[in-house]
Protein backbone atom coordinates (compact mmCIF):
# COMPACT_ATOMS: atom_id res chain seq x y z
CA UNK A 1 0.00 0.00 0.00
CA UNK A 2 1.07 3.80 -0.70
CA UNK A 3 -1.22 5.16 1.71
CA UNK A 4 1.61 5.81 4.30
CA UNK A 5 4.15 6.87 1.54
CA UNK A 6 2.78 10.80 1.76
CA UNK A 7 1.82 12.51 4.76
CA UNK A 8 -0.86 15.51 4.27
CA UNK A 9 -1.53 18.21 7.28
CA UNK A 10 -5.47 17.34 7.51
CA UNK A 11 -6.82 14.91 9.87
CA UNK A 12 -8.42 11.42 9.27
CA UNK A 13 -11.90 12.85 9.00
CA UNK A 14 -10.87 15.83 6.70
CA UNK A 15 -9.10 12.90 4.29
CA UNK A 16 -12.22 11.03 4.48
CA UNK A 17 -14.32 13.72 3.18
CA UNK A 18 -11.93 14.82 0.49
CA UNK A 19 -11.93 10.86 -1.14
CA UNK A 20 -15.71 10.73 -0.76
CA UNK A 21 -15.64 14.65 -2.84
CA UNK A 22 -13.46 13.12 -5.52
CA UNK A 23 -15.25 9.62 -5.78
CA UNK A 24 -18.32 11.75 -6.09
CA UNK A 25 -17.32 13.65 -9.05
CA UNK A 26 -16.78 12.37 -12.20
CA UNK A 27 -13.32 11.88 -13.67
CA UNK A 28 -11.70 11.57 -16.94
CA UNK A 29 -8.51 9.41 -15.40
CA UNK A 30 -9.16 5.58 -15.12
CA UNK A 31 -12.37 3.54 -16.45
CA UNK A 32 -15.43 5.09 -18.32
CA UNK A 33 -17.51 5.60 -15.52
CA UNK A 34 -14.75 7.27 -13.38
CA UNK A 35 -13.80 4.86 -11.21
CA UNK A 36 -9.65 4.56 -11.09
CA UNK A 37 -9.73 0.72 -10.26
CA UNK A 38 -9.93 -1.80 -12.81
CA UNK A 39 -12.97 -3.62 -13.40
CA UNK A 40 -11.60 -6.41 -11.10
CA UNK A 41 -11.21 -4.78 -7.80
CA UNK A 42 -7.55 -4.06 -8.49
CA UNK A 43 -5.38 -1.25 -10.14
CA UNK A 44 -4.95 -1.24 -13.59
CA UNK A 45 -1.47 -2.80 -14.69
CA UNK A 46 0.22 0.32 -15.88
CA UNK A 47 -1.06 1.74 -12.30
CA UNK A 48 0.64 -0.88 -10.63
CA UNK A 49 4.15 -0.95 -12.50
CA UNK A 50 4.25 3.08 -12.19
CA UNK A 51 3.36 3.14 -8.85
CA UNK A 52 5.84 -0.17 -7.85
CA UNK A 53 8.66 1.21 -9.87
CA UNK A 54 8.84 5.17 -7.96
CA UNK A 55 8.48 2.86 -4.62
CA UNK A 56 11.56 1.06 -5.91
CA UNK A 57 13.56 3.94 -6.69
CA UNK A 58 12.80 5.54 -3.55
CA UNK A 59 13.04 2.02 -1.42
CA UNK A 60 16.40 1.36 -3.45
CA UNK A 61 18.37 4.29 -5.76
CA UNK A 62 17.00 6.54 -2.74
CA UNK A 63 18.48 4.78 -0.34
CA UNK A 64 21.76 3.90 -2.20
CA UNK A 65 22.88 7.50 -2.73
CA UNK A 66 21.78 8.35 1.24
CA UNK A 67 23.77 5.53 2.37
CA UNK A 68 26.92 6.06 0.49
CA UNK A 69 26.91 9.34 0.47
CA UNK A 70 25.75 10.48 4.13
CA UNK A 71 24.23 6.68 5.19
CA UNK A 72 25.47 3.95 7.21
CA UNK A 73 28.09 2.44 4.89
CA UNK A 74 29.70 6.30 4.68
CA UNK A 75 30.01 6.03 9.10
CA UNK A 76 30.72 2.45 9.03
CA UNK A 77 33.79 3.24 6.40
CA UNK A 78 35.27 5.97 8.67
CA UNK A 79 34.68 3.61 11.90
CA UNK A 80 36.51 0.79 10.47
CA UNK A 81 39.29 2.53 9.21
CA UNK A 82 39.89 4.46 12.79
CA UNK A 83 39.13 1.05 14.47
CA UNK A 84 42.13 -0.73 11.87
CA UNK A 85 44.34 2.34 12.99
CA UNK A 86 44.01 1.71 16.73
CA UNK A 87 44.20 -1.89 16.07
CA UNK A 88 47.13 -1.66 14.36
CA UNK A 89 48.72 1.10 17.11
CA UNK A 90 47.84 -1.82 19.76
CA UNK A 91 49.29 -4.78 18.04
CA UNK A 92 52.82 -3.04 17.74
CA UNK A 93 52.69 -3.19 21.47
CA UNK A 94 51.84 -7.06 21.58
CA UNK A 95 55.03 -8.18 19.39
CA UNK A 96 56.71 -10.74 21.08
CA UNK A 97 54.65 -11.34 23.76
CA UNK A 98 51.57 -14.53 23.53
CA UNK A 99 48.92 -12.36 22.93
CA UNK A 100 50.38 -11.16 19.59
CA UNK A 101 48.50 -14.25 17.50
CA UNK A 102 44.90 -13.27 18.80
CA UNK A 103 45.92 -9.27 18.27
CA UNK A 104 47.24 -9.91 14.84
CA UNK A 105 43.63 -12.32 14.03
CA UNK A 106 41.45 -9.40 15.47
CA UNK A 107 43.27 -6.59 13.31
CA UNK A 108 42.93 -9.27 10.28
CA UNK A 109 39.19 -9.66 11.12
CA UNK A 110 38.87 -5.56 11.09
CA UNK A 111 40.92 -5.32 7.63
CA UNK A 112 38.87 -8.12 5.72
CA UNK A 113 35.36 -6.59 7.04
CA UNK A 114 36.69 -2.96 6.27
CA UNK A 115 37.41 -4.74 2.89
CA UNK A 116 34.09 -5.85 2.18
CA UNK A 117 32.67 -2.90 2.69
CA UNK A 118 34.83 -1.14 0.48
CA UNK A 119 33.97 -3.58 -2.42
CA UNK A 120 30.70 -2.62 -1.51
CA UNK A 121 30.69 0.69 -2.08
CA UNK A 122 32.50 0.28 -5.13
CA UNK A 123 29.62 -2.10 -6.50
CA UNK A 124 27.59 0.70 -5.43
CA UNK A 125 29.42 3.67 -6.92
CA UNK A 126 29.88 1.60 -9.94
CA UNK A 127 25.69 1.34 -10.24
CA UNK A 128 25.08 5.07 -9.38
CA UNK A 129 27.95 6.21 -11.80
CA UNK A 130 26.34 4.17 -14.95
CA UNK A 131 25.13 6.86 -17.28
CA UNK A 132 22.38 4.94 -18.88
CA UNK A 133 20.80 4.04 -15.45
CA UNK A 134 20.80 7.38 -13.92
CA UNK A 135 19.52 8.70 -17.63
CA UNK A 136 16.64 5.74 -16.81
CA UNK A 137 16.22 7.18 -13.21
CA UNK A 138 15.70 10.32 -14.35
CA UNK A 139 13.50 10.00 -17.47
CA UNK A 140 10.70 8.47 -15.35
CA UNK A 141 11.06 11.02 -12.62
CA UNK A 142 10.57 13.74 -15.57
CA UNK A 143 7.39 11.99 -16.57
CA UNK A 144 6.08 11.43 -13.00
CA UNK A 145 7.17 15.21 -12.82
CA UNK A 146 5.43 15.61 -15.81
CA UNK A 147 1.92 13.37 -14.59
CA UNK A 148 1.89 15.54 -11.69
CA UNK A 149 1.69 19.00 -13.57
CA UNK A 150 -1.10 17.40 -15.86
CA UNK A 151 -2.63 16.53 -12.54
CA UNK A 152 -2.32 19.35 -10.61
CA UNK A 153 -3.59 21.60 -13.83
CA UNK A 154 -5.27 19.71 -16.30
CA UNK A 155 -5.30 22.50 -19.24
CA UNK A 156 -1.55 22.72 -19.43
CA UNK A 157 -1.96 26.38 -17.31
CA UNK A 158 0.65 25.88 -14.74
CA UNK A 159 0.46 27.72 -11.74
CA UNK A 160 4.30 26.92 -11.30
CA UNK A 161 6.92 29.71 -11.72
CA UNK A 162 8.72 27.52 -14.76
CA UNK A 163 11.19 28.78 -16.63
CA UNK A 164 10.26 28.65 -20.37
CA UNK A 165 13.45 26.61 -21.61
CA UNK A 166 14.80 23.81 -18.88
CA UNK A 167 18.29 22.03 -20.24
CA UNK A 168 18.39 18.61 -18.73
CA UNK A 169 22.53 17.71 -18.90
CA UNK A 170 23.30 13.47 -18.90
CA UNK A 171 26.48 12.53 -18.86
CA UNK A 172 28.34 15.93 -20.00
CA UNK A 173 26.04 16.59 -22.61
CA UNK A 174 23.57 18.89 -23.29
Amino acid sequence: SFRDDAKLAASKQEEDAWIKQQQQQPSSNGTPDGNTEAADGGWHFICECFFMTAKALHLGIIKMIDDVTDGRMYWDQIRYAEAIQQAEQAAASYVGTPAEPLVQRQLDDLKAQFDKLVALKVCYDTVLGNPDFAANCLAFYRLMAAWLLQLVSPGGNTLLPLPEQVCVCVGGTA
